[in-house]
């Protein structure tokens, strides 16, 4: 509930790598990408945000702590892209704690519960 999300990467990585029972093949790859993604999602969530272009398109003002500028614009299918990829994100980080016997936290569902 209060974790930053590089640290709840970072955690998971750890306890994945830990784990003898898993069963992801490339967990560099994804953690890379739950790395970009998280960029995305701080500016998403934290970007102060300008009025859209004439085809709907808003650049926001964002700045990391790395003095790093924000510098795309953002229209709709842009945000649709970033919902599949993170849908695509979430499904698998979900298979790597069930295909290691754990139910994943908050589901109710198949596995140990964890805690």
């Amino acid at each position: 509930m209060f974790d930053q999300l590089g640290g709840l990467i970072d955690s998971y990585a750890k306890a994945v790598r830990e784990n003898n029972n898993a069963t992801i093949t490339d967990l560099d790859a994804l953690i890379s990408q739950l790395r970009e993604a998280s960029v995305i999602r701080n500016v998403l969530c934290h970007g102060s945000w300008r009025t859209p272009d004439q085809v709907g398109a808003s650049l926001p003002h964002f700045v990391n702590r790395k003095m790093m500028k924000f510098d795309t614009k953002i229209d709709v299918a842009f945000l649709q892209d970033v919902q599949r990829h993170t849908t695509k994100l979430i499904s698998i980080v979900v298979s790597t704690v069930t295909h290691m016997g754990w139910q994943f936290p908050g589901t109710g569902g198949l596995g140990r519960p964890i805690g």
